[in-house]
C-alpha cells in the first residue's frame, strides 16, 4: 500500500443550500465560504448558478437582471480571491454575454487570478465552459425551460491548470455519455460537475436521489477520470414554485469509488485530497479507452429531440 501520493490534489466542493432571491446576499455568502476553504484547497467549486436561485422552473425575463458580466465587479472579486489564496476557483454563474445573449457557464480562475481559457476539440480557445445540454419539459404553462434563459454551448473544452488538465460539465450534461468520453479523449484527468439536481421521481422505482452518485460512479469508471460534483441542497421558492434539491455532492475516483460525499441536505463542504496519478494507474488496468472500436459505433442517427418537443 502506498504511503504517499505522487500527484496530490486537494479539492473543496461548496454545497450551497437555500439561496436567496437577492443575488448580492448570495455572493457575499459565497465569497465567505470560498475564503473559508481556500488555504487548504487546490481547486474550489460551488454549485451550478452559484449566485442565484435556479431559474428554469419559471419564465420571467426580469430575472435576466441577475446575470453577471465577465468584466463585472463580482468576477473580478473571485479572481482576486484566487490570486490571494493561490488556488484555482471554478465559478458556475449566470452570465450576460452581451448582444442580448445569456448563458449558464463555469469560469475558471487560476492561481494568479486570471481567467484560464479552455481549448475545444477543434483547437479553438474559449473563455469558459458553456452548458451544452439544456433541459426542456414545459407543458401547460409549467415545468422546466432552460432554453428560455440560456444559449446552448457547442463544445466540451479542457482547461490546463498547474495541477491537472480538467474538464467541466454542468448538471444535465452528466446524462450524456458522449460528453464524458469527449473530455477523456481530450486528456481530462478530473471532471468538475456543478449542478442543481432537484428531488424528482421519473418512475415509481427510481429517483434522482437514488441515481445521482451511481451515475457519476459509472461515468468515472467508464472514462478513468476523477469526478468532483457539487450539487445544490435545501429548497427554493420562485414564482410560486417550490423546488427541493437533493445535495449529495461527492468526489469519485477513476475506478468509480466514492472518496467523499455529503450526507446532508443543507449547506456543506466536501473536501478531500486525492492522487491524480491514480488516473494513470487505473487506465493501465482498465483499458477502456484503448479498447474502443469507433468503427463499429453507428452514432450518426436522426435525433428524437424535435419529435419529443413537438409531442
Amino acid at each position: 500500500m502506498r504511503d504517499t501520493k505522487s500527484r496530490p490534489v486537494r479539492i473543496a466542493l461548496i454545497q450551497q443550500a437555500n439561496l436567496s432571491s437577492d443575488p448580492e446576499r448570495n455572493k457575499a455568502s459565497l465569497c465567505e465560504a470560498i475564503a473559508g476553504v481556500a488555504d487548504n484547497a487546490d481547486f474550489i467549486m460551488p454549485t451550478e448558478l452559484s449566485t442565484t436561485l435556479y431559474l428554469g422552473t419559471v419564465r420571467d425575463r426580469s430575472l435576466e437582471a441577475w446575470a453577471e458580466k465577465a468584466d463585472g465587479p463580482f468576477l473580478t472579486e473571485i479572481g482576486a480571491l484566487a490570486s490571494r489564496h493561490k488556488t484555482t476557483i471554478l465559478l458556475p454563474v449566470y452570465l450576460n454575454c452581451g448582444s442580448g445573449e445569456f448563458a449558464n457557464v463555469v469560469v475558471v480562475f487560476g492561481q494568479d487570478g486570471a481567467v484560464v481559457r479552455g481549448q475545444s476539440p477543434r483547437g479553438m480557445s474559449v473563455p469558459h465552459f458553456t452548458k451544452v445540454h439544456l433541459p426542456f419539459a414545459w407543458r401547460d404553462g409549467k415545468g422546466l425551460d432552460e432554453p428560455f434563459y440560456f444559449r446552448r454551448g457547442d463544445c466540451f473544452p479542457v482547461f490546463q491548470t498547474p495541477k491537472a488538465k480538467i474538464g467541466i460539465l454542468v448538471c444535465y450534461d452528466r446524462r450524456f455519455p458522449e460528453a464524458w468520453r469527449s473530455l477523456a479523449l481530450a486528456g481530462a484527468e478530473l471532471v468538475f460537475m456543478p449542478s442543481c439536481v432537484p428531488a424528482w421521481n421519473p418512475s415509481a422505482l427510481s429517483s434522482t436521489a437514488d441515481m445521482f452518485i451511481a451515475e457519476l460512479q459509472t461515468r468515472a469508471c467508464e472514462n478513468g477520470v476523477f469526478v468532483a460534483a457539487s450539487n445544490r441542497a435545501g429548497k427554493q421558492e420562485l414564482g410560486g414554485i417550490e423546488t427541493h434539491f437533493i445535495g449529495r455532492s461527492c468526489l469519485i475516483d477513476p475506478a468509480g469509488g466514492v472518496v467523499a460525499q455529503s450526507l446532508v441536505r443543507e449547506s456543506d463542504i466536501v473536501a478531500a485530497e486525492v492522487d491524480l496519478d491514480d488516473v494513470r494507474r487505473v487506465r493501465r488496468r482498465l483499458t477502456l479507452l484503448q479498447d474502443r472500436q469507433p468503427g463499429a459505433y453507428d452514432l450518426d442517427v436522426p435525433s428524437l429531440q424535435g419529435q419529443e418537443r413537438q409531442a
